[in-house]
C-alpha cells in the first residue's frame, strides 16, 4: 500500500521583476514577498497534511488599514507552465486552505505570514502533478497590487512509497503491440533504475526492434575497460537509425537509483542522464517505427548479458512526443498517465507477479520472460538515492 508523501515547491510565477515604470505608475504597490525571489522552499507534507507561508507586502508604509485577499488565478499557472516548460493543473477546490481576508496595517510594510494549507494528494490524484496559482488582490482598492510580482505559484511533488520488483538476471521485459507496430514522427524514452553492476557489454535498456532504418537502442556498451575517466560498460550507448553510434559523457553507478532518458526530434537525438544532458547525434530525418517495447532484455548479441546482474526497476515511460530537458528534469519522479503524447507508462508497483500494467490505457502490458519471478521490495520511496538489495 502507498504512502505518500508531498513535497510543496514554492516558485515565483515569473521570473521577470517588476521595473521602474511599473512602481511609478502604481505608486504604493502591493507584492508577495517570496516572488521577489527565485530561491525555492520546500515543505515535506505527510498524511496528515502540511503549510507553506507566504508574505504580502507594500512598497511604502500603508496609508491605512489596507485589505487584501489571495485568489486562485489559472493565467498565472498558465504563464508559469508555459516559462518553466511545465504541464501543472490547478490544485481541486477543497485540496486547500487559504485565509479570508489579510490586513497590512496602517503605517506597516507587511502583513504577517500567511500559512497556506494544502492537504495531502488522494490516492487517485497520484502521477498528476498539481500546483496553486495564486495573485494578492485589494479588497478596499486603497493600494493596489503589483502586476508581476503580486503572483506566485505553489507547486506539488507527490512522493510516493511503493512495492517495486527486484530482478535477478534480465527481466527480459516485453510488452504487447495491440495494434501491431507504431510509428511516431518524434518520441522520449524514459526509466528509472538501479543496477548491482556494468560488468558485462551488450546489455540493453531499451530496444524497438525496428529494421535498420528504425533501429533504437539503448544499452551498456562502452569503454570495454576503465579508461581512466569511466568504469568499463559504464556508458549507455545510443544504437540509432543506421546504426549510427553515441555515448554519453557521463557514466552509470552502480548500486544507486539513476534516470535515463533518450529524446528524438526526428533528426537529432538527445541524452539526458539523471536529467542532465548527457550528448547529441545527429540523423537521418524520418519518423521511427517501434515494433516492440523491450526494456532489460538482449541487444545485438543472441543471448543476455543480464545473468549477474540484479536490476530495481520503476517509471519506465514511451512518448510520441519529444520532451524538453525541463519536463524531463521535473518529472523523473512521476507523471500524470494523461499526459499530451505519453503512449505507454509501466510505475512498476503492481506488488506482484510477472506482469506489468500500462498506466495509460493503451494495453502495452509488459511480460517478464525471465523463468524466476521478481522479489518485490517494499517500501521504497521516489526519492531515495539507493535502495538496498535483499
Amino acid at each position: 500500500m502507498k504512502k505518500i508523501l508531498l513535497t510543496l515547491i514554492a516558485a515565483v510565477a515569473t521570473l521577470t521583476a517588476c521595473n521602474d515604470a511599473e512602481y511609478k505608475i502604481i505608486g504604493n504597490g502591493a507584492y508577495i514577498n517570496e516572488s521577489l525571489s527565485a530561491k525555492s522552499a520546500k515543505v515535506v507534507i505527510t498524511d496528515e497534511g502540511g503549510a507553506t507561508e507566504i508574505t504580502p507586502c507594500l512598497s511604502s508604509a500603508a496609508p491605512k488599514d489596507c485589505k487584501f485577499r489571495l485568489v486562485v488565478d489559472e493565467k498565472v499557472l498558465e504563464e508559469y507552465n508555459e516559462k518553466q516548460s511545465t504541464g501543472f493543473v490547478t490544485l481541486p477546490e477543497g485540496q486547500y486552505e487559504i485565509p479570508n481576508e489579510i490586513i497590512i496595517k496602517k503605517g506597516e510594510y507587511t502583513a504577517d505570514p500567511v500559512k497556506v494549507n494544502i492537504k495531502p494528494l488522494t490516492e487517485d490524484m497520484i502521477g498528476e502533478t498539481y500546483a496553486l496559482p495564486l495573485r494578492l488582490v485589494s479588497e478596499d482598492g486603497a493600494v493596489l497590487s503589483m502586476p508581476q510580482t503580486s503572483a506566485f505559484v505553489i507547486t506539488t511533488e507527490a512522493i510516493t512509497t511503493s512495492s517495486l520488483p527486484q530482478f535477478n538476471g534480465g527481466p527480459m521485459l516485453k510488452s504487447e503491440m495491440p495494434k501491431g507496430p507504431e510509428t511516431y514522427n518524434e518520441y522520449t524514452i524514459e526509466v528509472k533504475f538501479q543496477v548491482s553492476n556494468t560488468y558485462d557489454r551488450d546489455r540493453a535498456v531499451f530496444i524497438n526492434r525496428g529494421d535498420n532504418s528504425n533501429f533504437v537502442l539503448l544499452r551498456f556498451e562502452d569503454p570495454q575497460r576503465y579508461d581512466g575517466n569511466h568504469e568499463a560498460h559504464s556508458l549507455v550507448q545510443i544504437v540509432g537509425r543506421n546504426r549510427l553510434y553515441m555515448n554519453p559523457s557521463f557514466s552509470f553507478v552502480p548500486n544507486k537509483w539513476q534516470h535515463l532518458a533518450l529524446t528524438c526530434d526526428g533528426s537529432q537525438y538527445k541524452l539526458y542522464i539523471n536529467g542532465a544532458f548527457a550528448g547529441v547525434k545527429d540523423i537521418p530525418s524520418g519518423p521511427t517505427t517501434f515494433e516492440a517495447f523491450e526494456w532489460f532484455t538482449k541487444g545485438d548479441d543472441s543471448w543476455s548479458r543480464w545473468g549477474n546482474c540484479t536490476i530495481l526497476m520503476a517509471e519506465a515511460r514511451v512518448w510520441s512526443v519529444c520532451r524538453t530537458e525541463a519536463q524531463i528534469q521535473n518529472n523523473m519522479a512521476t507523471v500524470s498517465a494523461k499526459s499530451k503524447g505519453l503512449e505507454a507508462y509501466w510505475r512498476m508497483n503492481d506488488g506482484t507477479g510477472n506482469t506489468f500494467a500500462d498506466c495509460t490505457g493503451n494495453g502495452h502490458t509488459l511480460t517478464s520472460g525471465n523463468a524466476s519471478t521478481p522479489k518485490w521490495i517494499e517500501g521504497v520511496k521516489s526519492t531515495d538515492e539507493s535502495t538496498p538489495w535483499q
